[in-house]
C-alpha cells in the first residue's frame, strides 16, 4: 500500500468505518485490513506499556496461578548452614 492509502485506511478507521467498507473503498483484501487493525491495536498497546499506563505481565487468571507446595522452609538450610559452621569452628578450637 503506497503512503495516500495508508492515510486513507487511517482516515477511516478513526472514523469507526466497518473493516468490509474499508477494504472495498482501498481495493485490498479484507484480510489486508484485519491485519492492518490488529497490527494498530499492536501498537497502541505497545505503546501504552512503554509509557507505564499498562502492565507488562498482566496478573495471571484464577485458574493459571502457580502455587508453591514444596515442603519445608528457608529456615532449613539456613539452620543446616549453622550447624556446620558451628561444628566447623568447634573442630578447629578443638584441634
Amino acid at each position: 500500500m503506497n503512503d495516500d492509502a495508508v492515510r486513507r485506511f487511517a482516515e477511516l478507521r478513526d472514523q469507526g468505518t466497518a473493516e468490509e467498507e474499508i477494504a472495498r473503498e482501498l481495493g485490498v483484501d479484507p484480510d489486508v485490513v484485519t491485519a492492518l487493525v490488529k497490527a494498530d491495536a499492536a501498537q497502541v498497546l505497545a505503546h501504552k506499556i512503554a509509557a507505564g499506563e499498562e502492565p507488562m505481565y498482566p496478573a495471571p487468571a484464577p485458574e493459571q496461578r502457580v502455587f508453591d507446595t514444596r515442603s519445608g522452609s528457608s529456615a532449613v538450610p539456613l539452620a543446616v548452614l549453622v550447624v556446620v559452621l558451628l561444628g566447623t569452628i568447634v573442630y578447629a578450637l578443638v584441634r
